[in-house]
């Protein structure tokens, strides 16, 4: 090693230049990221991969989509898996959403999109939480399989201001396209003007 320290000599064994800054190259297992490294998707992953680009849904009574889970990643999501997940699966093909309450109930579905020609998800689960994406995140409901082997958050109760995070991850790191049903249960409390 050169221990002429300055900034134009290069290391005497190593070529390398103190100060210079070098390009890095950072290799993938394709075998422990088959997302990121599929052909399919480019190196690209899910505009709502993680939490933090959660897509906002209304809590109105629609079906809602098409979405997709095929280049998504389990990359920043909670550690700990939901304990109504089949066989402790552990979340692999995750795309998050998210919608603010209103004080009404409602069970929220995924389910295969009508009249679409692309892959359909065939099994998933789902959880809700709150917190703060890049904090804590603390789970309210989940669900694997109440709406055949699609994933369905029954009478989910929601306090009017607060967000909630919605996350829908494929069984198994099953992939495909997929809609999200919101049927409302009970309405939200309406205000009368004259009582304030």
């Amino acid at each position: 090693i050169n221990v002429d320290t300055t900034d134009n000599v290069p290391g005497a064994c190593t070529g390398i230049v103190p100060g210079f800054v070098y390009p890095t190259i950072t290799f993938i297992d394709p075998d422990l990221n088959p997302e990121i490294c599929d052909s399919e998707c480019g190196g690209l992953t899910e505009e709502n991969d993680n939490c933090t680009g959660a897509v906002e849904l209304t809590l109105a009574p629609d079906v809602y989509g098409n979405f997709s889970n095929v280049c998504s990643t389990s990359i920043d999501d909670p550690a700990i898996v939901p304990d109504c997940f089949a066989d402790d699966d552990p979340y692999q093909a995750t795309v998050w959403f998210t919608f603010t309450g209103n004080g009404g109930t409602y069970t929220i579905n995924t389910l295969a999109c009508n009249g679409s020609a692309e892959p359909q998800l065939s099994d998933s689960q789902m959880a809700v939480y709150t917190g703060e994406c890049a904090g804590t995140l603390t789970l309210l409901a989940c669900n694997d399989d109440n709406n055949g082997l699609m994933a369905s958050v029954e009478d989910f109760t929601t306090v009017a201001g607060q967000t909630y995070y919605l996350v829908v991850d494929g069984y198994e790191n099953l992939r495909g396209e997929f809609c999200i049903e919101i049927i409302e249960i009970t309405p939200p409390p309406v205000c009368d003007a004259d009582f304030g």
